[in-house]
This record gives C-alpha cells, sequence and structure tokens, in this order.
C-alpha cells in the first residue's frame, strides 16, 4: 500500500471505553482518550436502516495511519473521534477491524463505521 504523507490530512484522537461496574453487572464507563494520530480517512459506502420505525443513515469508512506501538493496540470496540480544527470533536466512528494488511509494519488500515451507536 502506497500512502503519501500529504494525504493524511484528518486528525483523529482514539478512544477506549473503561470498565468500570454500575453496580447493576454492566461493566462499561466512560470514553478514554488513548492518542491522537494524523489519518487518510475515506468514505467507502453508505446505508440506511430502519430502526425503532425510524430511518437512520450508517456509513463504512477507511481509514490509513502509521503503523507505530500505539496504534497497533488499536482493537474492534474502540473507536476514533474526528478532530476539526481548534480541537472540536466532530464525527465519531466505531472500529470494525483494523489490520496491517502488507503486513509490512508500515501502515495499519482500519475500517470504520458511522451512523451507529457508540461501541
Amino acid at each position: 500500500m502506497k500512502v503519501g504523507a500529504h494525504e493524511l490530512k484528518t486528525r483523529v484522537r482514539f478512544d477506549r471505553r473503561g470498565t468500570a461496574a454500575d453496580g447493576y453487572g454492566n461493566t462499561e464507563g466512560d470514553w478514554a482518550a488513548l492518542f491522537t494520530r494524523q489519518t487518510r480517512l475515506r468514505p467507502q459506502r453508505g446505508g440506511e436502516t430502519v430502526q425503532a420505525a425510524r430511518l437512520a443513515g450508517s456509513g463504512a469508512w477507511e481509514l490509513v495511519c502509521r503503523f507505530d506501538s500505539e496504534t497497533r493496540t488499536v482493537a474492534t470496540g474502540d473507536r476514533a473521534v474526528e478532530l476539526l480544527p481548534g480541537g472540536v470533536e466532530g464525527r465519531a466512528f466505531n472500529i470494525r477491524w483494523a489490520e496491517d494488511i502488507d503486513g509490512d509494519r508500515q501502515w495499519l488500515v482500519m475500517m470504520l463505521e458511522s451512523g451507529v451507536a457508540d461501541g
């Protein structure tokens, strides 16, 4: 895979959900920031589903970032949050999978989903 540094235009923060018990047997807590990276973020396809008798839009996205000791820890269940100028949070994406598809330990490719519940 060839990706030029000039293509890494979107700043993204990676988050992981904490594991705090709520007293009812649930162990999910708030999102905690892991790190930020410059990425290439591209839409792949969109779709619509009916949820609770309402039309909901969802979309698949491809994210590419440099492979390093932090990015290789990203897992399904984590999320990526687009950071707009000034550090304002944009769209949140669920991470569906992350792989070094070339095996060259240079680029990490992730498939993301937007327009769905966090987590």
